[in-house]
């Protein structure tokens, strides 16, 4: 089904880079936009220990940002924000067999229109797509007319793209097309195909629609970490089940069947009435560390440590307390966006 030349590289190919956009919508944050400004920056840096990180940063604030990241391997660029999601917002970088480089932008319309003001966002793709064509000459910026989050989509790198219905099929996305059209946009642009999809992602994740990056994702070509409870009492119980009986069902682009690693989920938290759509999953895969989000909760933070450093054992993992981020909707892997070398 791949129409293209261009190919999405896995997460775990190595990097050139991070991208991230420092915190801007203020009314966002639960636990304050002072407590996400320093989550991020310790984020920033555990991910610049080992790659170079750019900062987008709205002009007003580049001071401000200046004091609070680490100036050692960080670029600081001024850009117009809306919110502070890289994940969604930035293009999708991709590669050619003989090592031309690209990204495609894909559109941006606030998760289904839920959030306003959101032009400078929608306008953030293609505004690094021309940043990157000056600085490099041989770059290609790629337009699609899909609206896609990066949160909504995993790749393994050898031709398979993972997904949910949950998020891709929502109408408030693209209601004008079919799952077939959908399908063959992402295999074109991306590069995949094979399009697995899952039904459902994490319970409480209504500002996404269910991202896979809560609820599942490749460690390795044929293997796929996901989230699990063996509590009927969690909302996310039939969810996961659900996810699971399909993951059993399906082979990936190579005709493989799936290896799937369950990783147990935090205890539910709410703030504010409002249970949090918490996961261990969305991390961010720096050139020699994970970036894992812990939650407060030892035992369990623990146990999800020891698993994701089972799967990633040539890896530091780097622990960072994601309470601050999640209470502005999303994880360590929301905020960040691997540029691949």
């Amino acid at each position: 089904m791949n129409l293209s030349s261009w190919q999405m590289p896995p997460e775990w190919h190595p990097h050139a880079g991070c991208w991230l956009a420092w915190p801007c919508r203020d009314e966002i944050w639960g636990l304050g936009v002072d407590a996400a400004k320093r989550a991020y920056a310790e984020v920033i840096d555990a991910i610049s220990q080992s790659e170079p990180v750019t900062l987008l940063v709205r002009p007003e604030q580049l001071a401000e940002a200046q004091k609070m990241v680490p100036s050692r391997n960080v670029t600081l660029v001024p850009m117009a924000l809306d919110d502070s999601w890289a994940r969604d917002t930035m293009p999708l970088f991709v590669a050619t067999p003989h090592g031309q480089q690209g990204a495609v932008n894909f559109r941006f319309n606030a998760w289904g229109e839920k959030f306003t003001p959101y032009a400078q966002d929608a306008a953030m793709g293609q505004l690094v797509l021309d940043r990157l064509a000056q600085q490099r000459p041989c770059f290609t910026g790629i337009n699609s007319k899909l609206i896609l989050e990066g949160g909504s989509i995993h790749v393994d790198g050898e031709g398979t793209l993972l997904t949910t219905s949950e998020c891709l099929l929502n109408p408030n996305r693209n209601p004008h097309l079919t799952q077939a059209q959908i399908e063959t946009e992402l295999c074109q642009q991306l590069g995949a195909d094979k399009v697995l999809w899952l039904p459902n992602g994490v319970y409480g994740d209504v500002d996404t629609d269910g991202h896979v990056d809560n609820i599942a994702t490749f460690t390795a070509p044929g293997r796929v970490l996901t989230m699990s409870s063996d509590s009927r009492s969690s909302p996310n119980y039939e969810r996961y089940q659900a996810n699971h009986d399909a993951l059993a069902e399906m082979q990936d682009a190579k005709g493989r069947s799936l290896t799937v690693v369950d990783i147990p989920e935090p205890e539910q938290t709410e703030l504010n009435g409002e249970v949090l759509a918490l996961s261990y999953i969305n991390y961010y895969l720096a050139n020699e560390a994970v970036v894992m989000p812990a939650f407060g909760q030892s035992d369990r933070d623990q146990e999800a440590q020891r698993i994701i450093q089972a799967e990633f054992t040539n890896r530091e993992v780097v622990v960072i307390d994601a309470m601050p981020i999640l209470a502005g909707g999303g994880g360590i892997h929301c905020i960040t966006m691997q540029e691949p070398r």
